[in-house]
Order: structure tokens, then sequence, then C-alpha cells
């Protein structure tokens, strides 16, 4: 009996294979690809028939619904629980009703002790080792559960919980879920309790995955701000969840590879920025031996190295100074990953005896195809390169969005002409990228875009412009705005097409999936109406496309890019222009007549940009309302320049608008000590007009604490400003000031020895995230006490404080000073020039 029980499953599961096989043949000639989600309680999504795989760990869910003394084993799973605490989290967050079926849900588990469920769901049955639960959307139509262990046996401790969806699937059709054997011919159902070992993903899941030629597993793979680095750091199949925050979630390579082959679609992974050459040669390994035959592997380092609103752009910058692979910051950062990208290839293509199977991506940005080319010619990294991927992504700017009093206003505003990322605007951008990769013999593809309709500073989906932000997603018109996008794509020279993203709930920071919820009805859903009909009318249109072998273009012998750029100054700006193929004479940037002379090397090394953050979660604003007048400052001072700077900001007009300021990360432990990044990091940025100097912090923090009388005890943020530039030894009572921003103060915390100005008339505004905060304040010049020019020469250091336990400051990260005398001594400030 036992045997033909062995033998019935094992018929059973070659017979999911086969049928995979079948159903996913239709996505062999699309022409686009997904960009799956993170692996997180509230994904609309949600992937994998166990619910619980996607649950908040537990220390992440203290003071909520972890609490008291706790241990864990090596996987997560709590040992020991002091008397009186507990131990919970959520698993299902804030979905619409809908999204995974109501009713009888299993749950699977190991060990002794107990166990309650919360929110929308209710224990029906217990016996050891198997609850039966119910889980029913309530009047607020969205479905919340929470599992609690108030006790576990030290010596047997509850592990491996299984919390299973109600029914199977029939063994001819893995993309329906059915409720009951009844539904499936005699003999042919899996029920979801016995074979969840491999029936892993959500039916449903796997029906709206399948009609996708790639899949891009940056985001489920956890890449971004991830430092892992060794083989043995990975997530694997036996934690308590592969959910949580970032730099801890992220999904098992085993899973990414098992999608890929259920589907059939290529399947797309970001390797880690920090990741060793044994990583890298042990995850090729992996691919190599488990990816389905005829599947291809895209490959890609990191996720947006350029983006210097992750960590990752900035460990770019470090590397390359650290090789000296350039003088300015930011070319040394992106020559290192095209360096690095090229060393990532090599390996790949070591493993796999070849590049038959592997497309090599090298990641860039939309707006700034001067980067594009500096990526592909760095040491001929294009004869290594088989894309050239960019983001595509169509949007009016913020001013326009704020005007905008109907949905009517917004869909003009995506063919406005005039605005820079409008849907016409973008494939212009794309056309200039077309040719670009064409010279350098690589195809372009786009690793993600679509609509980014969003506006940062609307943190309500029930007031304009957020409202009509995503009733413009809702709109019939968004069907037609994508059609005409996918198609200018295409005619512009764009091939393979990854859209961003999986279903996604709409929120004030953006409506990024292609539905709002996975069983979302497509007659309500136009982007996702719009993909599949460009996919059924326009099947792949570039060589070998559906072949499991790839095309490559021809290389140009000699480097299209040696010798075509030179640095020029006109007027006031300073730009990269195109010279003619003959050998370029340095030009000399020449400092105007109306600064004092000063090395403004450094001006060119400011970052390109950092894009907005695209699919940030819930955060709250503490805003202050109560701006007071100017007050009328003492007779201003000009500053004076001297020395070289430490660094330099550009002059904005724009309020808000951060996408071209350098973002400078925070590296100096001044106080206490630092438990890796997770526990505390920052960068900052900043710019200035006629009116203000505008600072902008985004922290990465997991807790935040404030119960202390002294700001700089609890988590808070320093600025330090010395606005003429004279940095002495102590502060002058003139226009030294030290500012102190700490989480939920409603006004500027200003110490005695800042010069006395009263509140200043400072703006700020300090934003919660899930990783951290952001604070972003506008400093009146005149309560300075200077009047701004270019060329000046301020002291500034920007410093955050950490309090992790309550009781005091536990880490202190400062920019500039290497010791913790800023609050008495200016000269440890940095040295920052107003540039252009």
């Amino acid at each position: 009996m036992l045997y033909k029980t062995i033998i019935q499953f094992g018929l059973a599961l070659l017979l999911i294979t086969h049928t995979t096989m079948t159903f996913s043949a239709g996505n062999t000639r699309s022409p686009l690809g997904i960009n799956s989600n993170e692996v997180m309680d509230d994904d609309a999504s949600v992937p994998f028939v166990d619910v619980f795989r996607a649950s908040v760990p537990f220390e992440e869910a203290r003071p909520w619904l972890t609490k008291g003394k706790v241990k864990y084993d090596a996987n997560g799973w709590p040992v020991y629980i002091e008397k009186g605490g507990q131990v919970g989290t959520r698993f299902i967050n804030k979905l619409p009703a809908g999204t995974v079926p109501d009713g009888l849900y299993t749950v699977l588990y190991e060990g002794k002790g107990k166990i309650i469920y919360g929110n929308d769901a209710k224990l029906v049955h217990h016996s050891q080792g198997r609850d039966i639960i119910s889980i029913t959307a309530g009047k607020d139509r969205e479905l919340r559960g929470t599992l609690i262990i108030k006790e576990t046996d030290p010596k047997n401790h509850i592990r491996n919980v299984r919390i299973l969806m109600p029914g199977g699937i029939c063994i001819n059709n893995p993309y329906k879920r059915v409720a009951s054997e009844k539904s499936c011919s005699r003999g042919r159902y899996l029920s979801f309790e016995k074979h969840y070992a491999n029936i892993i993903f959500n039916p449903d899941y796997l029906n709206y995955m399948k009609d996708f030629k790639v899949i891009r597993f940056m985001n489920m793979a956890g890449i971004t701000r991830n430092p892992i680095t060794h083989w043995n750091e990975r997530n694997t199949m036996s934690q308590q969840t592969w959910g949580g925050k970032p730099t801890v979630r992220g999904a098992p390579l085993e899973i990414m590879v098992e999608l890929a082959n259920q589907t059939g679609a290529d399947p797309w992974f970001c390797l880690p920025h920090k990741a060793s050459n044994d990583y890298i040669r042990k995850f090729a390994s992996y691919v190599r031996d488990h990816l389905r035959p005829g599947l291809k592997v895209y490959i890609e380092y990191t996720n947006e190295a350029w983006n210097t609103i992750f960590t990752q752009a900035h460990y770019m910058k470090n590397q390359g100074e650290e090789l000296q692979l350039d003088t300015d910051r930011a070319k040394a950062g992106n020559k290192f990953y095209s360096m690095r990208s090229v060393q990532i290839f090599d390996i790949w293509e070591k493993v796999f005896g070849g590049t038959q199977r592997i497309v090599r991506v090298m990641g860039s940005w939309t707006g700034y195809s001067r980067l594009s080319e500096m990526l592909l010619s760095y040491r001929d990294a294009y004869k290594k390169t088989d894309a050239l991927a960019i983001a595509p992504y169509f949007y009016p700017k913020l001013s326009t969005v704020r005007r905008a009093r109907s949905v009517n206003d917004i869909f003009k505003a995506l063919y406005d002409k005039k605005e820079h990322y409008s849907i016409p605007s973008v494939i212009k951008l794309v056309s200039k990228h077309a040719k670009l990769a064409k010279d350098y013999g690589v195809d372009l593809i786009a690793y993600e875009g679509g609509q980014h309709l969003v506006d940062w500073k609307s943190r309500s989906i029930h007031r304009n412009p957020t409202k009509l932000l995503i009733a413009a997603n809702r709109d019939w018109r968004m069907a037609k705005a994508y059609k005409d996008f996918l198609k200018g794509w295409k005619q512009a020279g764009g091939t393979l097409f990854v859209s961003f993203s999986a279903p996604r709930t709409s929120q004030w920071f953006g409506s990024w999936g292609t539905k709002e919820y996975l069983t979302q009805p497509l007659s309500k859903a136009p982007k996702h109406r719009a993909l599949l009909q460009f996919i059924k009318s326009n099947p792949c249109w570039w060589e070998a496309c559906s072949a499991a072998y790839i095309a490559r273009k021809p290389k140009p012998s000699v480097n299209p890019g040696k010798g075509v750029y030179a640095l020029v100054k006109n007027g006031k700006k300073s730009t990269y222009k195109r010279k003619s193929k003959t050998k370029i004479t340095p030009v000399k940037t020449v400092a105007s007549k109306k600064q004092n002379s000063v090395n403004t090397t450094a001006a060119v090394a400011i970052s390109k940009a950092i894009i907005e953050a695209k699919k940030p979660p819930v955060a709250k604003v503490v805003l202050n309302n109560k701006i007071k007048p100017v007050i009328a400052a003492r007779q201003p001072q000009v500053m004076q320049v001297q020395q070289r700077p430490d660094a330099i900001i550009r002059r904005s007009k724009q309020y808000g608008q951060w996408s071209r300021q350098a973002a400078i990360e925070l590296k100096n432990i001044v106080g206490g000590k630092l438990n890796g990044k997770n526990d505390l990091s920052a960068v900052w940025q900043a710019k200035w007009d006629n009116q203000y100097l505008h600072i902008r912090v985004d922290t990465l923090d997991d807790r935040f604490v404030r119960d202390s009388p002294m700001p700089w005890s609890d988590d808070s943020i320093e600025i330090y400003i010395d606005a003429d530039g004279s940095r002495t030894a102590t502060y002058d009572g003139k226009n030294d000031f030290h500012l102190i921003f700490r989480w939920k103060d409603q006004k500027v915390n200003i110490s005695q020895n800042s010069a006395p100005r009263g509140d200043m008339g400072i703006q700020q505004s300090m934003t919660r995230t899930r990783h951290g905060l952001i604070l972003e304040v506008a400093i009146p010049w005149s309560s300075l006490g200077v009047q701004p020019r270019e060329g000046n020469m301020i002291g500034i250091d920007v410093q955050i404080n950490d309090d992790d336990n309550g009781n005091d400051r536990d880490t202190k990260l400062a920019w500039h000073s290497k010791t913790d005398d800023s609050w008495k001594n200016p000269q440890s400030f940095g040295r920052l020039v107003l540039g252009i």
C-alpha cells in the first residue's frame, strides 16, 4: 500500500511538471516581464500557499506582539519565553477582501506550547500539532491575521509553523485553486495540507505570473540595501519567515528557481552589492544545476547602483575611491560598478561553461545617457555585456501634479511634450539610449517601468493630489496610456520590457502594482489589461527572443566611447559635451570672477541624482505648522573661501526636489557602539537658494525612543552650522548654530551655544518610514546672518543619535567630526561650498 502511494505521488508530481510546461508555453513569445514584490505580510500578490512564509519576524513585532525576554534557535523559533512574556507576529495584514480565500486554514506545527490567533483569524479546532482556523474579512473588507505563542516547551519548543490555504489543486491544472476533491476527477486532487512541500506557490499567483517572459527577482530576493557577503549568510528554507524589514527579508534562491521552472519564465537575478566571489560562484552553480533546460538567466549586479538613496550606491563610491579608479568620487563609483559587473559576468560564464544561456545586464539611469556610455565604455565593458537596462517611467513633475484638479488634468499632463517625463518625452529618452545601445552592440531593455504617479508629501489617499493619482490609475485611460507607452517603447528601439510590478495595493506612496490585489477582476485593472493586450498583439520582435539561446549583436572593434567626452565650462554651468573623435585636450575649469579662487574639481563630483524610493512603506509626518515670520538678522557678513571644500552643493529653487543633489553618508562613530548598518545609518543632502539653506537627512534605524529630558539622549538629528565659514575653536555668538531635531518634537531645539535668533523661522518636516525617518529643513539665510553667494563656504556637520533601550543614547554617528565635541568646537565642522 505504501509503495502504491509513493508511485501515485511520484506520477502526480511528474504530471504537475508536465502540465506546467504545457501551460507556460504561452509566455515564450511574450515581450514583457514582471518585477516580483518584497516578501511581506501586506504583499497583495500573496505568492505562497503557506501564508506564514511572509510573516513578520518575531523580534520585529516587539513591543506590540512580542514581549518579555525571549531566546531563539538558529532559525528564529522561540526556545524560551519568560513568564508573562509572549512571541507574536502578523502573517496577513491589510489585504483587500478576496486576495486570499475566506475559509478554513490548516495550521501545522511541531513542538509543544500554547498558540492563540487574532484579528480575522479565529481558532475553530485544536489538536496536537494541528489547528484549524477560520479567516474571513470583516466589515472593513480587509484581511488581517496574527499568531501569538504564549508558551513553549524548552525541551520541545514550537517550531516549523505553517498556515496553509484551504483547498488544493487538480494535478492537471496547477494554476487554479479548487475547494475540494469534488472539483477534480477521481484520484487527481492534491490538497495543500498534504502536498504543501511541493505545491509551494499560490495557484492564483502562478496564474498571474505565467503570462510573462521574465521574472525579475530583485524584490523577492531582498536585494536593495542588503549587505550580505558570504554564502552562509543567505536566507534558507528552514527559517521562521522570509519576511521582515529591508536587509532582512528575502526568499531563498531555491524558491526563485522553482518559480521560474513552474512558470517557464526566464529568471532575472540581482546579485548583492557586497557578495564575495565565492557567493557568486555558488549562486551560479545552483542555478546551473537546477534551472529548467531551455530557460535563460538574466544577471545584474545589485539594483540601481547609481541611486544614492540606496546604501549600495555609497558602497560603489567607497570601493571606487579605494581602488583610485577616478579622482571624481561619483565617477569612481560608476567605474567600480562597471568593473565589478564584468567580474561577475566572467564568474557566471566560467560556471556555465559559456554564455549561451546567460544575459549579462548593465543597469543604468533613463535620465542620464552619459552614465550609460560611461558604464559600457569603461575598460571595454560592452564586450562582456549583452543588454543595457533602464527604467522608463512616465509622470508629470510634482508642481503639475499639485495643480491638478481632476483626473483629466493628470492625463493631459501625461501627454504634454513640455513635461520632462511625459510619455512623449520619455520615448525620446528611450530613443537616445537605443541609439547608444546599438552603437555598443547591446540590446536595450527595461528593468522596470510604467506609470510613476506619486506625491511623496501627500500622506493620505483620501486627499488630493494622491486621491486623483489613484483614480487615474483606475481610469480606463490608463490602459490607453500603457498601450501608447509600450508602442512607443517598441518603435524607439526597446526590446524586453519588465513592468513594475506584481499586484500591490494603492497607497500614498504609489500605485505600483499592475493590479491592486492578486484576484482583482481584469475589468478593474486597466494597467494589467493593457499589458495582456500588448502581449497578445506584439509577439516578441527581437532576434531569437523565444529561443533557448542568446542572439548577440556584433560588437564594434573600437570602443565608441573612448575620448569622445570632455568637461567644459559654459558660463555658470559645467557639463559633459561630445567632442570629435580626435584626441581631447583636458579643459580647465575657471572660477567665476565674482567668486574667490577655489578648487572646484569637487563640483564635478556631485552625484547626478537621487530618485525617491518607488515603493516606500507607510510613514507618519510631523510638521512644524506654526512657522513664524523670519526674524531680522544682524548686518549680513560675506563668507570667505580659503581651503579645499569637503563637499559642494547645488543651487535649486524647487522645494522638495532632491533628485539632483548628492547624498553623503555618515560614517564616523563618535559615541557608543554600532551593531551594523541595520542598527543605524544615514545619508544627508543639501541645496540652497537665495532665501534658504535646505537640508535633508535620510536615516536607517530599527527603533525610535523619546523619553529623555535632553533631546540628544533620544533618537534625534543634530545639524551644526558655522554660517560664515570661520570655524573658530569656540562658538562665536554671531552665526554659529547647533540645531537638534528630535523624533516627535514639534519645535527645533536650539542649543545655548548658538547665536541668539529666537526660533529662527526654520521650516521642518520629519517623516517616519519603515526603515527609519526622513528630516527636511529649510533654514533662512537671514536668520543665519549671511548672504549666500556662489563659491562661498560655510562650516557644517550632520550627526544622528540613536537610543534603542530608553535609558540613554546608545550610538552617535557624524559626517565630518571624528569626536563628540561639535557642540563646543566649530573647528570639527566640515567645509561646504555653495555651488552653481
